[in-house]
């Protein structure tokens, strides 16, 4: 950061307003009010310049807000609703061991491990005659903070905490942020197809091996009860079962150890690869065989990988 927000102090808080509350403020911008009407002026009187969570009308970029978490000096963290977001940055705050200031407001039940903080409780009904009060009392609030927690994060001092999170590069435009993350999107795409093509290409070459069997019509009988002894073997069976097929044994192919997966209609696209996944925790090799619509025999070898 500049030299000129070196006195910054982020603000995060709710932004998107919950039904509860808008029933009970009745206003559907009351999280904008709060931050207006109470906390930017008494972050002003603690002398340091607010950084709102939202920018010209738009989310902030998230790099920027990143860059907001691990350099600017002091945080007001209001943990009103328990709002998923704010707890993740004072979660990266605390990893950082960076200054917190946590503020809710009345009534609000804090989880444990937040609860041990000082943590001031603001009225959120910004009432006219109560708001000069709240801004003096935050105010003080704030600077006692400072006073208090100095450069680190009081978790810290709670729980004894030694190792601190490094600070994450940020690129310096939201230009480059986006470039990053879409190039890492993108990255994480071709490999995902790069795998199923180099899957794919061998499923072809096992079946270049053996290629088709002899159009004729081949005699199966069922598998000896002995074969049938693991549960990898049961598990197979299932598999094949719910592709409407049958692990039975060949006559013409028993001497050369192979049992036979037969189908009397094509297979997915996808079977193949988690038939040879299944039948790879077996001690047994297996034939694919596909019947044809005149009633012949496709063969395939479901080789071992």
């Amino acid at each position: 950061m500049s030299s000129g927000e070196s006195q910054t102090c982020f603000i995060a808080m709710p932004i998107s307003m919950t039904d509860s509350h808008r029933e009970r403020y009745g206003d559907p911008d009351h999280w904008q009010h709060v931050m207006d009407v109470i906390f930017k002026p008494a972050i002003t009187a603690a002398g340091f310049t607010p950084v709102s969570p939202v920018a010209s009308g738009a989310d902030m970029i998230h790099a920027r807000i990143v860059e907001y978490l691990e350099r600017a000096p002091m945080m007001l963290c209001d943990l009103s609703t328990l709002n998923a977001n704010v707890m993740f940055e004072l979660g990266v705050r605390t990893a950082l061991d960076m200054p917190i200031a946590v503020v809710a407001e009345k009534g609000t039940r804090l989880p444990f491990d937040t609860a041990v903080i000082n943590t001031h409780f603001y009225d959120p009904s910004l009432q006219s005659w109560d708001v000069a009060t709240e801004i003096e009392a935050l105010c003080a609030y704030l600077q006692s903070s400072v006073r208090t927690s100095g450069s680190g994060n009081p978790l810290w001092k709670h729980f004894g905490l030694t190792k601190r999170a490094k600070e994450a590069h940020v690129s310096e435009t939201p230009e480059q942020a986006f470039l990053e993350t879409r190039l890492s999107s993108m990255s994480e795409e071709i490999h995902t197809v790069t795998r199923f093509l180099a899957e794919l290409a061998y499923e072809r070459q096992a079946q270049r091996q053996v290629g088709s069997a002899p159009e004729d019509r081949r005699f199966y009988v069922p598998v000896e009860l002995p074969v049938k002894s693991t549960a990898a073997f049961v598990e197979l069976e299932e598999m094949v079962d719910g592709y409407g097929g049958e692990i039975v044994q060949d006559p013409a192919s028993v001497n050369d150890g192979y049992l036979v997966m037969r189908f009397t209609r094509g297979l997915p696209a996808t079977a193949v690869s988690k038939l040879r996944h299944a039948a790879n925790r077996t001690e047994y090799r297996f034939y694919v065989d596909v019947e044809r619509h005149d009633g012949t025999m496709d063969r395939r070898v479901l080789s071992k990988m």
